[in-house]
């Protein structure tokens, strides 16, 4: 049995534990408000639970599935093969992991990819623990990264997989869907309402069939505007939960290790990268399948402070942009960590 190693005592501790537990009360915040939307659309349609009860469980489905593929997913989507524990780098890749498992409670060590990707990144998936694994690119050994550099993103995201990420952010969609199904069910009233006031307002007596395809056309947009409103409203509330879980893995992650500043050197180090390296055309594309499971944002993930905003018309912006974000800005990030050391991280 791995025997757990408890960091020793240092003042910066509290602020660490400050932080994991901030996680969890943003996280469930968040399922908070993903089941106020629920309630609510249900409240406005007067529908009750049996209404969408068998159509809940057939929604439920996908997620789950997805919760339980999702280390094959992954692996697919990153092009991963299995570790070839006769290059070097990749060898001693996995010794530094196994230095970190005694420290993360963890009994099982999780097997080791590499992808092909030539961009730095590590990511963690696997619904449980147990079925854990870690996926690290091969551009993310040539980033230059010391050894408590690469360990401090390595415990980050170990950390993703002690606190069940995957299957909180499969929750998260589950409801996401729920709700997609709440308003499907409850908008076919309103969208007949709303045709019927179109015709008596312009007056169109229609033939038949005429009648059907405007019907049709109407009930079409009608849907299409009213789930990109709600689209976006859960889409905010999954990104919200998301980054909640990322500043928490930030926060373990460096309990683990007992140094904050070595992960915060990392993630400077790989914004410096991508702010000379972004992602254009098709990649970008691509990529931006992939920002959930990036160790920080690849297409908008920047050092640069940029002037606080003025007008309302600014701050109303940099507000929705910022609810938007898969991770914390990275200054944020950083500054967060500086925190949990207890003083400023030298910069690379």
């Amino acid at each position: 049995m791995t025997k757990k190693v408890i960091p020793p005592s240092d003042p910066k501790y509290p602020e660490i534990h400050r932080h994991i537990i901030w996680d969890w009360i943003r996280t469930f915040i968040g399922f908070g408000m993903m089941g106020g939307l629920i309630l609510g659309a249900m409240w406005l349609f007067n529908l009750p639970i049996t209404a969408i009860w068998g159509a809940g469980l057939f929604w439920l489905l996908f997620p789950v599935v997805m919760w339980l593929a999702s280390a094959q997913v992954s692996l697919k989507l990153m092009k991963c093969e299995p570790i070839d524990m006769s290059v070097p780098e990749y060898a001693q890749a996995v010794e530094w992991l196994k230095e970190l498992l005694p420290m993360t409670g963890m009994k099982h060590l999780p097997p080791v990819y590499i992808s092909e990707d030539e961009r730095p990144n590590a990511f963690a998936t696997g619904p449980f623990p147990a079925w854990g694994v870690i996926g690290i690119t091969k551009g993310f050994f040539k980033l230059g990264l010391t050894k408590g550099e690469f360990q401090g993103v390595l415990a980050h995201e170990l950390s993703h997989i002690k606190k069940f990420d995957v299957g909180v952010n499969s929750m998260t969609a589950a409801m996401s869907m729920i709700f997609f199904m709440v308003f499907n069910v409850g908008m076919k009233v309103p969208v007949q309402w709303v045709i019927d006031l179109i015709k008596r307002l312009f007056g169109m007596p229609l033939r038949a069939e005429n009648q059907k395809i405007f019907s049709g056309v109407a009930e079409w947009i009608i849907f299409f505007l009213v789930f990109q409103v709600t689209g976006k409203l859960t889409s905010l509330v999954q990104m919200f939960i998301v980054r909640s879980r990322e500043a928490g893995a930030d926060a373990l992650g460096s309990h683990m290790t007992g140094k904050p500043c070595d992960l915060a050197m990392a993630l400077m180090k790989l914004v410096a990268y991508y702010e000379k390296n972004r992602p254009k055309g098709s990649e970008r594309e691509f990529y931006k399948v992939l920002r959930p499971i990036m160790t920080i944002d690849p297409l908008y993930a920047t050092m640069t402070v940029t002037a606080p905003p003025v007008t309302l018309w600014e701050k109303l912006k940099a507000f929705w942009a910022y609810l938007q974000l898969t991770h914390p800005p990275v200054p944020e990030r950083v500054a967060n960590l500086e925190k949990m050391n207890g003083g400023a991280c030298p910069r690379p």
